[in-house]
């Protein structure tokens, strides 16, 4: 079964589906691993996949499994800039603040690697922004490290942000009927800062906002 296994993790990276469904119908793991170590999962996230991960996942493969060093599929996707199978990871619940052996999240895997579209599917998952690697850095002094100042821009403005960016930029998100948002700007000496608020939860605090002209929205 050993060897069977192993082909299973070959075939996850090589994204040959065929071969995949063959040997799981043959009863091999969704878990199985490569001799290096390396779980199928993580070697279909790492190559780009998604179809390889959709299967295993569909076959009950773990999420959270590991490389030896302790890194994640979710980590090898935006290590790799693979953000079709790092947004279908998080959607899935695979930990967004899972740390390897050297304390690398995912977050900073973006960092680390200047991948500015995986960092941006962290950001709006809320991904511990203040989480530190063993070496005492958070994701964005490792961007400022690395010189990707893309990453940095954006980490910046999240930090920035009275809140976090909405995960779904149609709403709140809480519940269905919760479509309709307004933009409020508030002004600091330091920075202008926008605040996507839902207008049901305004409603609910007696909150009302209205126009003044060409001047900013302001609530009352």
């Amino acid at each position: 079964m050993e060897a069977k296994e192993t082909e299973l993790a070959q075939a996850a990276k090589s994204n040959e589906l065929q071969t995949m469904e063959r040997l799981i119908a043959e009863g091999v793991s969704a878990d199985a691993k490569a001799k290096s170590g390396y779980p199928a999962l993580v070697l279909a996230a790492a190559g780009g996949h998604l179809d390889a991960l959709k299967l295993l996942r569909k076959h009950g493969a773990n999420l959270e499994a590991s490389n030896p060093d302790g890194v994640t599929a979710l980590m090898f996707a935006t290590l790799n800039g693979k953000a079709d199978c790092a947004e279908a990871l998080l959607e899935w619940g695979a930990d967004k603040d899972a740390a390897g052996n050297d304390g690398d999240t995912a977050l900073h895997c973006a960092a680390r690697s200047g991948q500015l579209e995986c960092a941006r599917l962290l950001v709006r998952a809320r991904a511990d922004r203040a989480k530190k690697n063993s070496e005492g850095n958070t994701a964005l002094e490792l961007a400022r490290k690395k010189g990707n100042a893309e990453v940095v821009a954006l980490l910046e403005q999240a930090d920035a942000d009275v809140s976090d960016p909405a995960p779904f930029p149609t709403g709140c998100g809480a519940h269905p009927s919760h479509s309709r948002i307004i933009i409020v700007t508030t002004s600091t000496r330091r920075v202008t800062r926008s605040m996507i608020v839902c207008t049901v939860a305004m409603r609910k605090t007696s909150t009302r906002c209205r126009d003044r002209g060409n001047k900013q929205n302001v609530c009352e």
